[in-house]
């Protein structure tokens, strides 16, 4: 991902509607499934490939956080938030810095997506993810989708239900739980993306898709996001602009 691009997402994440729905969707889920077993805490938790940091900061009441990350930038804003109680460099691709049967819970939250080797990651994960343990994973859906942004942003791939569970299945998880999300704006991000690429630019050159909104639209896609929340605890969407598992590692 661009350099320029951790700076915007430092300064939007705590107050932009894309961002805060992410975050609530991964603790919505954490309470139906990890919590309602009555665990112990404190939990240990990685939040792989951890970007600026404010997932790791909404996890701190609930036990100890690693965070990891590629790039330096992003481990800069990590300290400067305080957020994590451990933070390593590392490249994703390699094997991890932790033993076997470590963790209980592993966030990868638009990650895959910026891999190679995602069957790699996904199996360096389950190493290191104690039996019973978590996996949540959220990606970019629909490869037809794939645009400019997603190469601005350092994608590789984009991401269906149907083959995200098999590399699942493939790795050795569990899927619990496999919801699409963000279905409302779909519609907008494609007619937004159909436009903006006519502009022809070079990839250097396309500002961030994250647009400033006014106060009243942001407060309304949050809305619509909570709606979304409720739904997916209940039933998994039919399509949306992200896609939602919760997988789990069974056995060794």
């Amino acid at each position: 991902m661009r350099d320029d691009l951790y700076e915007q997402l430092n300064e939007k994440e705590e107050h932009y509607w894309w961002h805060i729905g992410r975050r609530k969707l991964v603790l919505e889920m954490l309470k139906k499934f990890f919590w309602a077993e009555k665990r112990e805490f404190p939990a240990r938790t990685l939040d792989l490939g951890c970007g600026t940091g404010i997932m790791m900061q909404e996890l701190k009441p609930y036990g100890k956080i690693w965070g990891l990350d590629s790039n330096a930038k992003a481990l800069h804003y990590c300290r400067e938030k305080k957020a994590g109680d451990f933070l390593f460099k590392t490249d994703l691709e390699q094997k991890l810095p932790f033993k076997k049967d470590y963790f209980d819970i592993i966030l990868c939250m638009d990650v895959l997506e910026h891999t190679k080797k995602e069957h790699f990651v996904l199996s360096e994960a389950r190493r290191v993810l104690k039996r019973k343990g978590y996996l949540i994973i959220m990606v970019p859906s629909y490869q037809w989708f794939f645009s400019y942004w997603d190469k601005v942003a350092g994608h590789y791939r984009r991401y269906d239900s149907k083959s995200l569970k098999i590399i699942l299945q493939q790795t050795g998880f569990r899927t619990e739980k496999i919801s699409y999300f963000n279905l409302f704006a779909l519609l907008p991000a494609i007619i937004f993306r159909s436009i903006k690429s006519g502009q022809k630019l070079a990839i250097k050159d396309f500002s961030s898709d994250f647009v400033a909104l006014p106060g009243w639209l942001n407060n309304f896609f949050l809305f619509l996001s909570r709606i979304e929340r409720i739904l997916i605890n209940f039933i998994s969407l039919p399509a949306g602009l992200s896609l939602l598992v919760v997988a789990r590692k069974e056995h060794d």
